[in-house]
């Protein structure tokens, strides 16, 4: 679940859009979203962004 909330951050969907569609709260979501930017050593969207399709890059033969 994780991953999908990353590739959707990264494809720009809005937070409110993202939460209700796992059905959990946008202050939840954020604190999810803190999470995965502290892990990747990140601070945006844009650089998640990158990190995401550098990741499907070599998930792909």
């Amino acid at each position: 679940m994780i991953y999908h909330f990353a590739q959707l951050v990264a494809r720009r969907v809005p937070y409110v859009k993202i939460a209700k569609q796992f059905n959990i709260s946008v202050g939840r979501l954020k604190n999810i979203m803190l999470e995965i930017y502290e892990k990747l050593c990140i601070s945006s969207r844009d650089e998640l962004a990158q990190y995401v399709l550098i990741s499907n890059k070599g998930a792909r033969p």
